[in-house]
C-alpha cells in the first residue's frame, strides 16, 4: 500500500465512500449489488451535476424505480398525455366539434404547464443504471476522477453506517485508471435496467 492508499475496517464506511461519491468531477461510477433508497436518491441528485453510471443487481428495487423516473428515457413518459391530447384535438377538428376543441385546448395548455414543471423538477439525463447479463454482481466499487473506494460495503444504510465493513481508499492514478477500465468493460457487458 502506498501513501495514496488508506485501509478502513469498521462500521462507518460512509466516511470514506461518500467523499468519493460527492467529489467534484464530471463522472461517478458505482458498482454495488444492493443500493438503498436514500443512496439511490443521492445518486439521482449527484447526476444533476455529473454523469452517474451504476451497475447493480435486480435486487436494488429503489434504483430501478429511480432509473425509470429520472433517466433520460423518462421524457417520453412525461409527453404521453400531451401526445394523446394532440390526437384528440386532431379528431375534434376533423369531426368539427368546436366546443369540444376549445375544452381540449384548455386541457392541453394545463397539461403542458404541469408536464413542464414536473419534467423540470425530475429531469435527469445523467443517471444510468445497468445489470450484468445473466450473472450476479457482488463487487463494490465507487470510482470518481481523483479517488476510488473498493471493498465490502454495499451502498445501503447498513453497509455504510452499521455493518462491519472493509474499504480500501485510493488516490493513486494508475489504480483509479485500472478500476475505470474494469468498470467500462463490465458496463459494456451489461444491459439497461
Amino acid at each position: 500500500m502506498n501513501n495514496r492508499d488508506q485501509s478502513y475496517s469498521g462500521h462507518n464506511s460512509y466516511r470514506y465512500v461518500e467523499p468519493v461519491l460527492k467529489e467534484k468531477s464530471d463522472e461517478l461510477m458505482v458498482i454495488s449489488p444492493y443500493i438503498g433508497d436514500d443512496y439511490a436518491r443521492m445518486l439521482v441528485d449527484l447526476g444533476k451535476s455529473k454523469r452517474v453510471r451504476v451497475i447493480t443487481s435486480e435486487y436494488s428495487a429503489g434504483v430501478k424505480g429511480y432509473a425509470k423516473r429520472y433517466s433520460k428515457e423518462s421524457l417520453f413518459e412525461h409527453l404521453k398525455p400531451i401526445i394523446l391530447m394532440f390526437i384528440l384535438i386532431g379528431a375534434a377538428i376533423y369531426l368539427r366539434f368546436y366546443e369540444v376543441l376549445a375544452v381540449l385546448i384548455v386541457i392541453l395548455l394545463i397539461l403542458l404547464s404541469l408536464t413542464y414543471v414536473k419534467y423540470k423538477r425530475t429531469r435527469h439525463s445523467n443517471f444510468e443504471v445497468r445489470l450484468p447479463y445473466e450473472r450476479f454482481v457482488h463487487e463494490k466499487m465507487y470510482i470518481s476522477r481523483r479517488s476510488a473506494a473498493v471493498g465490502s460495503a454495499n451502498l445501503t444504510f447498513s453497509g455504510m453506517h452499521s455493518n462491519l465493513e472493509n474499504v480500501q481508499l485510493t488516490t493513486d492514478r494508475e489504480k483509479i485508471d485500472e478500476f475505470r477500465d474494469h468498470f467500462d468493460k463490465l458496463w459494456e457487458q451489461s444491459s439497461r435496467m
